[in-house]
């Protein structure tokens, strides 16, 4: 369903002034007081709701999705409203998250002479039977002059209900503050709209002030973070930030359906017109649930996993569209409870059932035909990435990858469960389709005559020829199998030609996203890439470099991904699936929560990684210049099996850094591998080095160790060699 919002007129505008605000002729209609852009929005609500409230660049908001509620500012007389559409609106406007990644969107504007804050934040209250939209404006006059000031609201007091005094004057669809305002003076207007639920306009009065729901919210988001994997500090401030902000909008993205059924949507939906994601897609929730898996958000996990969405006895609806990728990922995130929690209990016979079902059909869409040399033992044709081009399904390796991935998690579940029969099953399966792959892959690449592969076996399609269209060729298979890096910390050692050319295949698709020929320009370093006319980016962005922490050669990838998103937001800690280049990159479709939920696993695994067997392998994607003389590295709660935790620090330095671990003893060797480390160890004062590898490894219990250095920094040693030059004795 696509949801639009009409846009009305406001009257003829005037040019708009310097200070990034336009002046109106004649006052604007109480319907709407300025044309706000809907294509960047920010949705805020409560998790479980069904309906969530968007809000704006300026400051406008939908609390129910109806009417958008608008502010404008009178100054001496003068209407001022805020120009979205300014070329410089980024220089006018500031957007962002309070305290960087609260669901609390700010926004600010200058009227004339007049600083306007705008704040929004939901919260849930009256017993858990409402949910409330705060909002707050903020007026200061920054001039030595006094200023009389008018706030305006194309809203009612029964819609935005006044929480501190009446206004000056009102009707049913809008209402008005008139302000005196002293030099250097300031004063707060807050107000409160229903959300979801049901609650008088009383009721939500004696629901609190801003300020005591607003510490109510922040508390319960606080708590909730504390007892899950995050990180504390890192040398980027706005990388925390992401990954908090990301774990809230997950949680406001869940929908209850039923007292027992739980559904994770793509979205809350969008005002822009796109097709809304704001339903639940059992393609993206595997990977969404194992993320949350990963970082001990085990009741929120398994609400999902057992919601209807996830039901093997329901049928698996993405295969409507032959989205073969979904069967084998069903098993992942029981894997990773396993694995994380030891909680064997949990694996009932019909759990245990339910799972082996998802493991047999992984056999079933297979493809046997011995005269196809080529497709023979590969998963079934299917239309996984969307891009058959109306050429019919085509052969896709991400299914391969993701069966591989599924029957990894398989047998490693199998033998923790001591089910020996079935973990010889999975093996057996999982190495005979490694062998097809490979097989398939040298056929498909010897008649290329190409030293790479992309995301298809077939030649129908238009990558294989190594010219890059409308997709992510290569970083979608990627993304949506984990593979290589999740299966081989589940344990996956086998193999061949899929990983003997997996550093040039990474390259091949680094190197198409350059082209001379395509009308949609240049893919910049950092991105991947994206489709349907939007091709600059993708929120799946972080989730496609991922699986090249299995490579020497491409293990900064994620980082790079992740640094790019940030430098490329749709809006505050926010990306269309896909977008094209812009002061705020203009999404091409709605966002999505399957996005967010990579974002959160790449920055997690670059920084901790733990195997199945329990080793623990830490700062293997870290960046040089995040290990420099001051800068920490601070993670808290990383699960390292069967329910033990660990917290670690690393404090970068010139000559030396030092890791510091705290919490439980793992229950195998620590891995201490940043990329800095590769032959250029000199020492260190514990573990065993492997100069040429870069890694120190560590017994379970070492609580630290400082790795010394044979070069320092180039920059830095540059740096150090002027301080410590001779002085050269000139006077001034």
């Amino acid at each position: 369903m696509n949801m639009r919002f009409p846009i009305k007129s406001i009257g003829r505008l005037l040019v708009a002034t310097t200070l990034g605000v336009m002046t109106v002729t004649a006052t604007a209609s109480a319907a709407d007081l300025y044309k706000n852009d809907k294509s960047h929005w920010l949705y805020i609500g409560w998790e479980n709701d069904a309906t969530k409230a968007f809000t704006f660049m300026a400051g406008a908001v939908a609390p129910t999705r109806g009417s958008v509620i608008q502010y404008a500012v009178d100054v001496n007389s003068i209407p001022f409203v805020p120009d979205e559409s300014a070329a410089d609106r980024k220089t006018k406007i500031k957007w962002c998250l309070s305290e960087g990644y609260l669901p609390s969107p700010v926004s600010e504007w200058d009227a004339d002479t007049v600083h306007v804050r705008i704040q929004h934040f939901a919260n849930r209250v009256l017993d858990d039977s409402a949910t409330v939209l705060y909002s707050r404006v903020t007026l200061t006059n920054a001039t030595a002059a006094t200023a009389n000031v008018s706030l305006r609201i194309n809203a009612g007091a029964t819609v935005e209900i006044p929480l501190t005094g009446p206004p000056t004057s009102s009707s049913a669809d809008s209402m008005s503050y008139t302000i005196s305002l002293n030099s250097g003076a300031n004063t707060t207007v807050d107000f409160a709209a229903l959300v979801s639920g049901n609650a008088t306009a009383p009721q939500i009065v004696g629901a609190g002030t801003f300020d005591a729901n607003y510490a109510a919210m922040r508390s319960y988001y606080s708590d909730r973070i504390q007892g899950l994997t995050y990180p504390v500090s890192l040398p980027d401030t706005d990388m925390v930030s992401l990954y908090k902000n990301a774990m809230i909008t997950l949680w406001e993205t869940v929908v209850q359906k039923s007292p027992s059924d739980y559904e994770m949507h793509g979205s809350s939906g969008n005002p822009a017109g796109f097709y809304s994601y704001d339903r639940p897609f059992n393609h993206d929730l595997p990977n969404i649930a194992e993320e949350l898996m990963r970082e001990g958000d085990y009741e929120l996990a398994k609400k999902l996993i057992a919601g209807n969405w996830y039901n093997a006895n329901s049928g698996i609806p993405e295969l409507d569209n032959k989205n073969i990728d979904t069967v084998p990922k069903v098993i992942v995130p029981y894997a990773e409870y396993l694995q994380k929690s030891g909680d064997t209990a949990f694996f009932t016979a019909p759990v245990k059932a339910k799972i082996r079902d998802y493991a047999r059909l992984t056999h079933k869409y297979r493809f046997f035909k011995a005269s196809d040399t080529e497709h023979n033992g590969l998963m079934d044709a299917s239309n996984t990435l969307d891009n058959d081009h109306g050429q019919g399904w085509e052969f896709q390796l991400v299914d391969d990858f993701a069966a591989l991935h599924g029957l990894t998690a398989y047998w490693d579940l199998c033998k923790r469960l001591g089910d020996k029969d079935e973990a010889e099953w999975a093996l057996a399966e999982m190495c005979d389709l490694n062998t097809a792959v490979n097989n398939s892959l040298k056929h498909t690449m010897t008649r290329r005559n190409v030293d790479w592969y992309m995301d298809n076996f077939d030649d129908k399609g238009i990558y294989y020829a190594g010219v890059r269209a409308s997709g992510n060729w290569l970083g979608t298979t990627l993304m949506m199998s984990e593979f290589p890096w999740v299966a081989q910390l589940r344990g996956f050692d086998l193999s061949g030609e899929w990983q003997d050319h997996f550093d040039n295949s990474v390259k091949k698709a680094m190197d198409l996203r350059d082209p001379t020929t395509f009308s949609w320009g240049k893919i910049p370093d950092g991105s991947w890439g994206a489709w349907n006319g939007a091709e600059y980016g993708t929120s799946y962005n972080a989730g496609m470099g991922m699986p090249c922490l299995s490579s020497e050669t491409w293990r900064l990838e994620p980082i790079k991904n992740l640094r790019w998103l940030l430098a490329n937001q749709s809006a505050p800690m926010q990306w269309g699936e896909n977008f094209s280049q812009g002061d705020w990159s203009k999404p091409g479709s709605d966002y999505e929560s399957w996005g967010l939920s990579f974002i959160k696993a790449g920055l997690q695994l670059l920084f901790a990684s733990v195997r199945a067997d329990g080793l623990v392998i830490i700062g293997r994607g870290v960046p040089d210049d995040w290990n420099q003389q001051g800068q920490t590295i601070s993670w808290a709660n990383v699960l390292v099996n069967n329910g033990k935790k660990i917290g670690f620090s690393i404090t970068g330095g010139d000559e030396s850094t030092t890791l510091s671990i705290t919490g439980d003893t793992p229950e195998n060797n620590i891995v201490f591998n940043l990329p800095r480390f590769t032959n250029n160890i000199k020492s260190a004062t514990a573990g065993v080095v492997n100069d040429s590898l870069g890694t120190v490894t560590l017994s379970p219990s070492t609580r630290k160790v400082t790795v010394y250095f044979k070069t320092m920094d180039q920059g830095r040693a540059l740096e150090r060699s002027k301080e410590d030059a001779p002085s050269s004795g000139n006077a001034k």
